[in-house]
C-alpha cells in the first residue's frame, strides 16, 4: 500500500514541478538597455481626451521599446521566471517593434497579398515641445505610425521634468536611427 500511494504523489509532484519550470519566454537581461518613468497616452480615447498615465518604458533588444501601466508590471515582467508569453503579453501596454516594416514583404507585396489594407512604413518622432495644461507645464513629444494610408499618432509622452522626456526622446531618436532609412521606408516607388 505504501507504494501506491507514493506512486500518485511523486506523479503530482512532478506535475507541479513542470508548472513552476522557469519560462523560455523570460526576458533575457542583456537585451534591457535602458528603463525610465513617463507619463503617456497610448489609446485613441487618451489622445483624444487628453488624459495622461503614469508609465514605465524599456529599451529592449536593438529595436523595441516596450511601453508598461507601472513599475510593478515592468518589474513583474522583468523578473518573474514563471509567467508564460500569454501573463508577459498581459502586462504589456505598447510594444513598439520599430524594424518589423522592414522585415518580410515590401509595402507593394503586402498590398498585393490583401493583409489589412494598410502596410506600415515605419515611425517618426516629433521634437520635443513645453506645452501648458491648465496650470501644469509639460514638455511632451509624439510619436507617429505611417502607413500607405497616410500617418497617425501612435502615442504621445509626456513629463514636467524635461530631462525625463530628453532621455526618452533620444532613446527612440537613437533606435530609429539604427533601422534603414532612419526607421521610415522610401515611398518613391508609390508616387509614380
Amino acid at each position: 500500500m505504501g507504494n501506491k500511494s507514493s506512486a500518485p504523489a511523486a506523479a503530482s509532484a512532478s506535475k507541479n514541478d513542470a508548472k513552476n519550470d522557469p519560462s523560455p519566454s523570460s526576458p533575457r537581461p542583456n537585451l534591457i538597455h535602458m528603463t525610465g518613468p513617463i507619463l503617456t497616452r497610448t489609446s485613441l480615447r487618451a489622445l483624444v481626451l487628453k488624459k495622461w498615465h503614469p508609465s514605465y518604458w524599456m529599451w529592449y533588444g536593438p529595436h523595441k521599446l516596450i511601453i508598461f501601466r507601472s513599475k510593478d508590471h515592468m518589474d513583474d515582467w522583468r523578473y518573474n521566471p514563471y509567467h508564460g508569453k500569454k501573463q508577459r503579453d498581459f502586462l504589456v501596454k505598447l510594444e513598439i517593434d520599430f524594424m518589423d516594416c522592414f522585415l518580410g514583404d515590401s509595402v507593394d507585396q503586402q498590398q498585393q497579398q490583401g493583409q489589412g489594407g494598410s502596410a506600415k512604413l515605419g515611425h517618426r518622432i516629433l521634437p520635443v515641445k513645453k506645452k501648458s495644461y491648465g496650470t501644469d507645464e509639460m514638455y511632451q513629444f509624439k510619436l507617429e505610425r505611417w502607413t500607405n494610408l497616410g500617418c497617425s499618432v501612435l502615442a504621445a509622452f509626456a513629463s514636467q521634468d524635461e530631462d525625463e522626456v530628453q532621455i526618452l526622446h533620444d532613446t527612440i531618436s537613437d533606435i530609429l536611427k539604427s533601422c534603414p532609412n532612419n526607421g521610415l521606408r522610401n515611398i518613391d516607388h508609390m508616387l509614380k
